[in-house]
């Protein structure tokens, strides 16, 4: 504490004596840089009266986009563009005042920059682009928190006060999915040498030549996922290298010779081989994200790292624990050359990471791996998780703080996968990004400086939105999974939700009343991160009021239509599915016919399944409620079945015809369900139709879509808030038999 006192001070000994000397500065919201020198001299007088001083650049991309964008930005604050003048590195302009971009052409060996103003110039030099997005903020007040939020603060002069500081990021890898300039002025990037090629080998399983002599070497011998168990994959993947090391072949995206990375790194499932070299290492106790680390990394990787480090010491091993291979090898200690870095992809968010037992548990998984390796470890986080799976307008900035200083020990650095273009998102991202630079981030200055910046007017109920937003999202859940329990009765219930909209309307209302345009269309922006979400709380309280509860009651022999499983605006699908139940609880059964239109049904193979599809293919989903939980069982357009073991609570069978196929399941039933007479359950319908089909050849209204018998909008076919009852009492005595 007292060494960020101590770097402080300096800080705002200057903005205090800027304050009164002309020169409006940027307040707490920004982390103190590494170095800083304030100097006995004239301040700087970047524009006054007409006149501006010019940016000069040198040709390398980056600072002429630099002096692009701070012309621009002066431009916005004083009305005053500069002009913006290209040298050939290393040149001698002739010109002894203005601001210098760069000028030695060169790409820095780190990321560090400083920033000079004296002398009536200002001089950006290391990662010239990072410093004058830095000085931008710090000298102009200038902010930029997302594509709808470029705020500059206008005034009729410029002049900053004389000054030497430097800085440089805590964390070295910064990225953030999509180019985006945004996070280009945050400080987007990545001095580090590893990282994977995800899901590297691309393409081994479409090579004809591959699946024809080394089909072994493959998951089940059909899939993209390798078969990680089985020696012959190792001998394989060992070949690969050499030869793409040597210039003979390429290695399908496993080799990275310009940074010298070998990646390891499993297709994007689950690993599931059921070969004999895989099924006796798998570890069927604890968590279901550690079962497939022994198959991968606690016995593959030892065996390639070694004979790396043996026949190409100065390659290293950047590897992806991923699905249900994301621990450290279950109770085991492979023995690891010291040529392997882990890139570790956990899966709930990190918004999730809010709740104490899933902090704890994600932030083990990287220390155990930083501990295994050796190396600080490079972390992939969600940012569209949980964004894609709930429409609550969460902010979580106290926790992208808390997890960036508890982890800049054993981090280099995070990749965010998605969520930067959505309005709920805009702030959190802005703040995450501001984190990976500097963690010692004061959050609620940035809340503040966010409302009064971007709203004017309205920044008081927009501030109170805000903390309300984060507040409500860090409350306790039972469970990591967006259900609607979790977000609409723990964290948003209706009383908080009325609120929001209470506290958008008054924001409306006080920009309108100032009769500010810019915050006006901020507000409607920021409001439409909540559309769905209100519109949500609104049809659940709605069902709540008029039921009781989110389900309702199937009887037997009547036809139930599935509806939309996310969409509240319009939830009928483009192709119709019915279910339909007959019930005997003498029989002990449930039995369930599911129809499911599709006007491709003539274009489909209903003979085997696409394991090349990320998403899935065809299927249907029976969900039904067991002591403790729900279990879930899915079945296949080919009639295979996954999610039973052991005892088998489900059988099904497939038939199909020109327009559609038809599930007929038996489900098992509970004895609790017997007793009271009704079954507790769900079904979904996942479609993809002739989606594969080219364009030209697929059927009209050829779509995704995911439906469910009854749906609470949230990810989650199992959520137990949207089981409807299945009523036992059958139209026929024996009716199931």
């Amino acid at each position: 504490m007292a060494q960020f006192v101590t770097r402080l001070l300096p800080l705002l000994l200057w903005l205090a004596a800027a304050a009164g000397g002309g020169c409006r500065t940027a307040g707490s919201d920004l982390s103190a840089p590494a170095e800083w020198t304030p100097i006995a001299a004239e301040p700087v007088v970047v524009a006054r009266g007409g006149a501006v001083l010019p940016v000069v650049t040198d040709e390398l991309p980056r600072h002429r986009w630099a002096a692009m964008f701070l012309a621009g930005v002066i431009g916005e604050t004083c009305g005053q563009r500069p002009e913006v003048l290209v040298v050939q590195a290393g040149r001698d302009c002739g010109l002894t005042q203005a601001l210098f971009v760069g000028g030695d052409g060169r790409e820095p060996a780190d990321e560090g920059f400083r920033v000079v103003a004296r002398d009536g110039c200002v001089r950006f030099s290391g990662r010239a682009d990072y410093a004058v997005f830095d000085w931008c903020e710090r000298a102009l007040g200038f902010r930029y928190y997302c594509p709808e939020g470029r705020c500059a603060e206008r005034r009729t002069e410029i002049v900053v006060p004389a000054v030497d500081y430097a800085d440089r990021p805590v964390y070295e890898h910064r990225r953030l999915g999509g180019d985006r300039p945004w996070a280009r002025f945050a400080k987007e990037g990545s001095v580090h040498r590893g990282g994977v090629a995800v899901h590297a080998p691309h393409g081994w399983h479409r090579e004809a030549q591959v699946k024809a002599e080394h089909p072994e070497i493959f998951e089940n011998g059909i899939t993209p996922m390798l078969c990680y168990g089985n020696p012959a994959t190792l001998a394989y993947y060992q070949r690969r290298i050499d030869r793409h090391i040597a210039g003979v072949e390429d290695s399908g995206g496993i080799v990275d010779s310009r940074r010298k990375v070998v990646t390891v790194s499993p297709w994007d499932a689950p690993v599931r081989c059921g070969c004999k070299w895989c099924r006796t290492q798998y570890a069927y106790g604890g968590d279901a994200a550690d079962r497939a680390s022994p198959v991968v990394w606690g016995g593959f990787l030892p065996r390639l790292s070694a004979w790396l480090k043996e026949t190409h010491p100065d390659y290293l091993i950047s590897f992806l624990p991923y699905w249900n291979a994301c621990g450290v090898p279950w109770k085991s200690d492979p023995v690891l050359a010291d040529n392997c870095e882990a890139e570790v992809c956990t899966m709930p968010g990190l918004a999730l990471l809010k709740d104490e037992p899933c902090r704890v548990r994600e932030e083990t998984i990287l220390r155990d791996w930083r501990s295994l390796t050796g190396r600080k470890v490079l972390s992939w986080h969600y940012g569209c998780w949980p964004q894609e799976r709930t429409s609550a307008p969460y902010v979580f900035g106290r926790t992208i703080r808390r997890h960036c200083r508890d982890m800049r020990d054993v981090a280099c650095g995070t990749f965010i996968c998605g969520g930067a273009d959505d309005p709920r998102l805009a702030l959190s991202m802005y703040v995450w990004m501001k984190c990976l630079w500097n963690p010692e981030l004061d959050v609620e200055a940035v809340y503040d400086g966010f409302a009064r910046r971007m709203f004017g007017p309205a920044e008081r109920p927009m501030r109170k939105l805000i903390d309300l937003q984060e507040t409500c999202w860090n409350r306790r859940w039972t469970s990591t999974e967006c259900t609607y329990r979790n977000v609409f009765e723990t964290s948003y219930p209706r009383a908080d939700v009325e609120r929001m909209r209470a506290l958008l309307q008054a924001a409306e209302a006080a920009a309108r009343a100032a009769n500010d345009e810019d915050s006006l269309r901020r507000v409607g922006w920021y409001a439409s991160g909540f559309r769905r979400f209100f519109a949500e709380s609104d049809a659940l309280a709605e069902r709540l009021e008029t039921t009781g509860r989110l389900g309702f009651a199937v009887r037997p022999g009547e036809t139930n239509e599935m509806v939309r499983a996310r969409e509240v605006f319009s939830p009928r699908p483009w192709v119709r599915t019915t279910v339909v139940t007959r019930a005997d609880r003498r029989a002990g059964e449930l039995a369930l016919t599911v129809r499911c239109d599709d006007p491709a049904a003539a274009k489909m193979d209903f003979t085997t399944i696409d394991h090349d599809a990320v998403w899935g293919d065809d299927s249907v989903t029976f969900v039904f409620e067991e002591a403790g939980g729900v279990r879930a069982a899915k079945v296949y357009k080919d009639g295979s079945v996954e999610g039973v073991r052991g005892e088998t609570w489900l059988s099904a069978a497939v038939t199909h015809d020109k327009s559609g196929w038809t599930v007929t399941a038996r489900v098992r039933l509970t004895a609790a369900s017997r007793a009271r007479g009704f079954a507790r359950g769900n079904v979904c319908r996942w479609r993809v139709g002739d989606r594969r089909q080219p364009v030209a050849a697929r059927v009209n209204g050829s779509r995704y879509e995911h439906c469910r018998l009854c749906t609470c909008y949230t990810r989650p076919d199992g959520d137990p808030a949207a089981l409807v009852d299945f009523l036992l009492e059958p139209e026929r005595e024996g009716e199931c038999k």
